[in-house]
């Protein structure tokens, strides 16, 4: 059905440059390569310039609507242009610097045209040497789980952990998630990541509860993909977790709305399996009311970035408190992330948060630290936040 859908453009394609021997650039050819990506090859007399006609003539034939069982169909594209030229490398990589060019391009929006440079040269060297790095790491178990403690906003107890990635770089030491997912998600590991720390983190479990320790809750980051990965299902269906509660986070970057009905059915049967679903950074711009309805989730925890300048701006705290209402109507809970003082954490249990999260309370911490700091954890005084709000 998807190639199908995409013969029409392909056909304007083909109607504009090629195949070999249209008067309007007799030295080109076009190509579908998979999916919806084309590739167009022009000889090497063409200029960067001529490749931009290319482009012009192209792009408006796609944009042009066209029929499709009944349907009027649009389209939009983007482009990555290379050049064998200005680059010493072997011209077989062509293609792949083009494709680094598309990346570009999509990053920056719809519609967009980017050229390949010396500098973006150099920044898919370090991109594929990454690549190589996560791959190895992934196959020597560099990668870890780490725990950020959460803190019951009306008791004070500890209510959960999060578990949160870090890469343990041989070299480098310890990579937070911002600098080592995007490249993750070019080379579509992101899943074999979150499955290899989600193990780990029920094994940190097991060693707890040999201590007599038990965390309430431990949620986990999750991608699409590994919502789709038919072997979680397996895997939290086999799961022994005597008295902690699993929940898995979907980052509010996923258009909840918009994903298809796999999707859907497997967060139907993770809940039924008995894991909450919980939205990460809500507030951040991405998800709508009607998506986090659709979801259903048991959880939504708010963008730390309204959360921190909460305490000195009245309209951010309007805003905070307005999402607090929201899910006490839908009969959601509410977490706060980012609580990095105590007057945070005070304000936040006056205006109905459940779940508090932030370095005021705790850091994130390897399983080595864990242990000692529930040991020791002295439940958060909320006197203060009880008498002001009674």
């Amino acid at each position: 059905m998807a190639a199908r859908s995409f013969k029409p453009p392909f056909w304007k394609l083909e109607s504009e440059i090629g195949p070999n021997g249209n008067p309007k650039c007799p030295q080109a050819l076009a190509a579908r390569v998979g999916g919806d990506e084309f590739v167009i090859l022009m000889s090497p007399d063409q200029t960067t310039d001529d490749a931009m006609e290319v482009i012009k003539r192209v792009h408006k034939a796609v944009k042009e609507p066209f029929m499709y069982q009944g349907r009027h169909c649009r389209f939009d594209s983007s482009f990555g242009v290379a050049s064998s030229a200005p680059l010493p490398d072997d011209p077989g990589e062509l293609l792949s610097f083009a494709d680094a060019a598309l990346y570009e391009a999509k990053r920056a929006g719809r519609g967009r045209v980017m050229t390949f440079t010396p500098a973006l040269h150099a920044e898919l060297k370090r991109i594929r040497k990454r690549s190589d790095q996560i791959q190895y790491g992934l196959e020597k178990g560099e990668f870890i789980p780490y725990f950020q403690p959460q803190v019951d906003a009306r008791t004070g107890m500890i209510s959960g952990c999060e578990v949160l990635a870090r890469w343990n770089h041989p070299d480098e030491g310890l990579i937070p998630p911002d600098e080592f997912i995007p490249v993750a998600e070019q080379i579509r590991v992101v899943q074999d990541i979150d499955r290899t720390v989600f193990l780990q983190a029920l094994d940190a479990l097991e060693r707890l509860r040999a201590v007599d320790l038990t965390l309430p809750k431990m949620s986990f980051n999750v991608s699409v993909g590994r919502i789709l990965d038919p072997d979680i299902i397996r895997s939290v269906r086999s799961l022994q977790i005597n008295g902690t509660q699993v929940a898995f986070e979907l980052l509010e970057s996923i258009l909840l709305e918009e994903e298809g009905a796999v999707f859907e059915h497997h967060l139907d049967l993770l809940k039924e399996c008995g894991v909450d679903i919980e939205v990460d950074d809500f507030g951040s711009g991405r998800a709508s009311i009607i998506g986090v309805m659709r979801v259903a989730p048991n959880t939504i925890k708010i963008d730390r970035r309204l959360i921190q300048p909460m305490v000195e701006d009245d309209a951010v705290c309007g805003l905070v408190q307005a999402i607090v209402d929201i899910g006490r109507t839908l009969q959601i809970d509410v977490t706060a992330e980012g609580v990095e003082t105590l007057e945070h954490a005070h304000v936040l249990s006056s205006m109905g948060c459940k779940t508090l999260q932030g370095y005021a309370l705790a850091r994130p911490m390897p399983e080595s630290q864990l242990a000692g700091f529930l040991q020791g954890y002295r439940p958060l005084d909320l006197s203060e936040v009880s008498s002001k709000s009674a």
